[in-house]
């Protein structure tokens, strides 16, 4: 019978403990070890124990002797050990009671540390190599819904125990098991988590979400909730999509109104984590799922929805936990990012724009653009990745004053370009690598392999036949060049800040010199140029909201306050238009104000083309959180404005005619005197040009003479320090705090937004506005013809969004996985020091990994070269141990011992001479 002694709790239970700890034998748990000094150092504490009994002291030793010869029946615990709880040793006695000769089957075991939660039984007595016939079982047993097993695991998911899910995860690899276990338990997993009675507040949001979505989600005459498992899984997809707004991202791979089958069970584990707000518990599933860099960035913009709707929801102790979360798994994305770029740059800046078909079809670029994860986007393969893009087929260390004197003089595009081995261009080619000076002197790559290494058989070729051939080749490339040069996004940026250029400088001609009423000089033909020129513009902008994937997520992630403010700008113009074509005579006065206004608009309109400049582009940003640092003050100026206007005009012009006049009065004196016009003759009364006749200054002829009080002057006392002294002040103290808290990740900023202007421009058409009309005519035609006809265009690339072929993406999938074991292998210090050292990168990519042929022949001579050398000093070295001989000792340890440990005197030893 196992006894339970606690030690500390005083006499009889005190001496056995301390009978159990003199006697304990270091190399054996079930038997004890009497010294010499035993019943001496005992006597004491049993005399002490039979003062007041007849029991002879040495006869209790002796009986505690015999007790303790069964030593692994006796259980001690004190209460001044922090590491372990009573509770636990009282399960350890049962646990070891009944497991006795290890009769307890596996179900029984895995119920009883289900219960107990106890993880290091799980891992000592079940989840152990040592019993690999029992691991079989269990890996089996998963597969079955109601088994203890599969019951541990999905209690543990619910109640985010880490420690079970590890060690399952751990000792059972078939990823069969997981499809099953997740095809019967995914729906309860989240019908558990959702409980509102239960204790898991990410699924209670969750819950609380589709209950009031469900008018948004569900279509009409589809919203009652039904309670199957597939359906619920229907209702949790579709919440999913409506958080990210994006009918494509789906959470659960499935059809709606159709059985649910798990293929990706990781994937959909990882989903349930993210959303159940499981961090630690997500990295497991992400760790043993692939595309590793996409789910962790689904996975940051899901937490980042989740948080503001914890925040509108009314769960505010969640928008803090779900905020991190976000932080955290975009952050992952980074890290693992640093380590794919570190070992390939070229197949991690392929990974950006490849899509991922498990994750809807999206991309790297497209996730972190539409939910605003910056930090991702800052990274140095993103940013490589955009100047590839921006420049297109240009060398790209060319500078923009090159390409505006190549864009005017083509004969100097050729000098500028990149060029392929064969004399023909590749996006391969244009967007990874260089071509060696051999390569760009000769179309034929043969002749750049026969001239490097000696075969004479290729180069005594017909040298006529050759030339003819160069000639043919180097005609159509430098077609090509010539196509690739003016169809580059820089180019095209380029040309069309020229031609904005000479629109507004038409455009002010035209207002400052040529803009009469219909009736006098009819409408000149810069005034058609104008609104042909306006026109095709804003048809380039609408085309391009809506072709960019949708309007919404475009406007959403460039720069929003320009998006806005083009909106009024032609809202204006075409006013403009309209009121230019209406009035006349002393009316066209407003027509003519609308078109100045409109002018001044379209001119700030420019500052657009600022943010392609790294110097510029940031400071445009700034600009643009200044201006809402306006707004704000605005709201509160005004109260002040109002305040003392009304005061002003109430004591210095009482019973005043109500009407515009008298608002216009009201804030006229008050908004000026901010700017230092402090009206002191009006104040002191000393205006000389106006009358406190009623008639007179009712009827317009003068104006009225202001009523003096001291009241004034006090007032303008106060109004002058509040405003002055207060506001100016406040104002100053905005502008220097946003600047500051800005000033830090302003350029992090920009280079989000610089996403967008890339794609918009990659998107662009050759052709600059006015003649752009041209291409959306083309547009419409190929439209128009596809969905009569279905006669379909053909396809162009898109660099942003591309397919790769199976066997690029296992080699990118290999190299992934490689960089998320480098990332978990690496200590933190070593993480930051690779992030510096990768942001450091001045964004060049012409040191790649992806070589010209000629670069990798040379480098892989030089490795041959270093292996040879090796060799030969490895053969010396041989030889030189052999012109000796000396006496090799072999010692001959115990199985078990590991390489290092102390060889005791004991050990055999043999002797060999060799």
């Amino acid at each position: 019978m196992p006894v339970l002694i606690i030690e500390g709790s005083g006499k009889a239970a005190d001496f056995i403990s301390k009978g159990y700890k003199l006697s304990e034998n270091k190399t054996s748990d079930e038997s004890s070890i009497f010294t010499e000094t035993f019943t001496s150092e005992m006597l004491p504490l049993a005399k002490r124990i039979t003062t007041d009994t007849n029991v002879d002291p040495i006869k209790l030793v002796e009986q505690l002797k015999e007790c303790l010869q069964k030593r692994k029946m006796i259980n001690v615990f004190s209460l001044d050990d922090t590491n372990e709880t009573l509770d636990r040793m009282i399960q350890n006695i049962i646990f070891k009671i009944r497991n006795k000769d290890n009769k307890m089957g596996t179900e029984k075991k895995i119920k009883l540390v289900n219960r107990w939660n106890r993880p290091d039984i799980a891992e000592k007595e079940i989840f152990n190599m040592e019993k690999r016939q029992d691991i079989e079982k269990i890996r089996d047993s998963l597969k079955n819904k109601d088994s203890a097993v599969s019951n541990l695991f999905r209690k543990s998911l619910v109640d985010n125990r880490k420690d079970f899910v590890t060690l399952v995860l751990k000792y059972i690899l078939e990823t069969k098991c997981y499809q099953q276990f997740v095809t019967e338990n995914l729906s309860l997993l989240y019908s558990e988590c959702m409980d509102p009675g239960g204790s898991c507040r990410a699924g209670q949001l969750l819950e609380e979400y589709i209950q009031s979505s469900k008018q948004r989600i569900w279509k009409r005459g589809d919203n009652k909730i039904n309670t199957s498992d597939s359906e619920n899984l229907d209702i949790i997809n579709k919440a999913v999509m409506h958080l990210l707004g994006n009918n494509k991202l789906k959470a659960i791979a499935k059809e709606e109104h159709r059985p649910f089958t798990s293929k990706d069970p990781f994937k959909e584990l990882f989903m349930w984590a993210v959303l159940m707000n499981r961090k630690e518990m997500a990295k497991l599933f992400w760790k043993k799922d692939r595309d590793f860099i996409c789910a962790a960035l689904y996975a940051s913009s899901l937490a980042k929805k989740l948080e503001k709707t914890a925040s509108s929801e009314g769960y505010m102790e969640l928008t803090k936990y779900f905020a991190d979360d976000s932080r955290y798994y975009e952050q992952l994305a980074y890290d693992v990012m640093t380590e794919l770029y570190i070992k390939d740059k070229h197949k991690a800046r392929q990974l950006l724009v490849q899509k991922v078909q498990r994750y809807g079809n999206t991309t790297l670029f497209e996730l972190s653009q539409h939910n605003h994860l910056m930090k991702f986007v800052e990274h140095t393969a993103c940013q490589t990745k955009l100047n590839i893009i921006w420049k297109g087929n240009i060398l790209p260390y060319t500078s923009h004053a090159k390409v505006i004197v190549a864009a005017f003089v083509p004969f100097m595009i050729q000098s500028i370009m990149i060029q392929d081995r064969k004399g023909e261009y590749t996006p391969q080619i244009a967007n990874n690598r260089y071509i060696s000076h051999e390569q760009r002197d000769f179309p034929n790559v043969k002749s750049v392999w026969s001239s490097k290494f000696g075969i004479e058989s290729t180069k005594m070729q017909n040298q006529t036949g050759l030339a003819e051939q160069w000639n043919e080749i180097e005609f159509h490339q430098r077609i090509k060049n010539i196509y690739y040069f003016y169809n580059s996004p820089v180019t095209k940026f380029i040309f069309s800040l020229l031609a904005y250029i000479a629109f507004l400088v038409v455009f002010s001609l035209f207002v400052l010199t040529d803009l009469h009423p219909v009736s006098e000089g009819g409408i000149s033909y810069k005034e058609y140029i104008i609104f042909g020129w306006a026109t095709s513009m804003m048809t380039e902008e609408l085309r391009q909201a809506f072709v960019l994937n949708t309007a919404l997520l475009k406007y959403i992630t460039w720069f929003k306050f320009w998006t806005i403010f083009e909106v009024f700008m032609y809202s204006l113009f075409y006013t403009s238009v309209l009121l230019r074509l209406t009035l006349s005579g002393d009316d066209f006065f407003y027509a003519r104000a609308m078109y100045a206004i409109t002018l001044g608009t379209f001119i700030l309109n420019s500052m657009q083309f600022f943010i392609v400049s790294t110097a510029i582009g940031p400071k445009v940003i700034m600009i643009g959180r200044l201006i809402f640092d306006i707004i704000f003050f605005v709201l509160i100026f005004a109260v002040f404005v109002f305040g003392f206007g009304i005061i002003y005009h109430a004591i210095m012009y009482p019973n005043s005619e109500p009407g515009y006049l008298l608002f216009k009065e009201i804030i006229y004196i008050p908004y000026w005197q901010l700017y230092g016009e402090l009206f002191l003759d009006t104040f002191q009364g000393t205006e000389t040009d106006c009358t406190k006749d009623p008639e007179l200054y009712k009827n317009g002829t003068m104006t009225r003479c202001p009523e003096v009080s001291e009241i004034n002057y006090m007032l303008l006392a106060v109004y002058t320090v509040l405003t002055h002294i207060i506001l100016v002040n406040f104002l100053i103290a905005m502008f220097s705090h946003t600047f500051t808290r800005s000033q830090d990740n302003n350029e992090l900023v920009w280079k989000f937004h610089r996403f967008s202007l890339v794609q918009e421009y990659y998107d662009r058409c050759l052709l600059i506005p006015p003649l752009i009309i041209l291409s959306h005519m083309k547009r419409a035609f190929f439209f128009i013809l596809d969905k009569c006809c279905h006669v379909s265009n053909t396809k162009q690339v898109n660099v942003f969004r591309i397919d790769m072929k199976l066997k690029e993406k296992k080699r990118i999938d290999l190299l992934e996985k490689d960089a998320v074991n480098s990332y978990s292998n690496a200590s933190v210090s070593l993480r930051k020091y690779r992030a510096r050292a990768i942001s450091s990168d001045d964004g060049s990519y012409s040191h790649d990994a992806e070589h010209s042929l000629h670069d990798q022949v040379e480098k892989v001579t030089k490795e041959v070269g270093k292996l040879q050398n090796f060799l030969e000093e490895m053969k010396q070295d041989i030889k030189d141990i052999k012109s000796y001989k000396q006496r090799v000792l072999l010692v001959e340890l115990p199985k078990g011992i590991p390489s290092g440990t102390h060889v005791p005197e004991e050990v055999p030893m043999f002797q060999q001479t060799s």
